[in-house]
């Protein structure tokens, strides 16, 4: 008689699955945008309102951070100006995100360089 081959338990279809969804192209590129979208409101709802209350800011001051979430939450009134324009050689799509890529990149660069005298 021929063996049959061990089945795989449900962690091993679990990392094969999550293996596959990362050699994939497409797979791969969402989820690095994914992450690049997501770090900026994570700084901003949790990380810098902490540091500011640490450095000793105000908390009037340290509320105003929370205009940083207008964008995002009125992204519905601002995105269909986003629609209409597109930069020539990349497409609508791909040249907004990666113009919003760009100025993500530099704002977080600017935010790392403004650490506080002490560090």
């Amino acid at each position: 008689m021929t063996e049959s081959p061990p089945t795989q338990g449900p962690v091993q279809r679990m990392l094969t699955a999550v293996g596959h969804a990362f050699s994939n192209r497409r797979s791969g590129a969402v989820i690095l945008l994914s992450f690049a979208s997501g770090l900026p409101l994570g700084l901003v709802w949790i990380s810098i309102p902490d540091w500011m209350r640490s450095e000793g800011i105000d908390i009037r001051i340290v509320g105003l951070t929370t205009l940083a979430h207008a964008p995002w939450t009125f992204k519905m009134l601002w995105s269909p100006l986003m629609d209409k324009f597109s930069i020539p050689w990349l497409g609508r799509r791909r040249g907004w995100i990666a113009v919003c890529q760009i100025l993500l990149f530099a704002l977080t660069l600017a935010l790392a360089a403004s650490g506080s005298p002490e560090a």
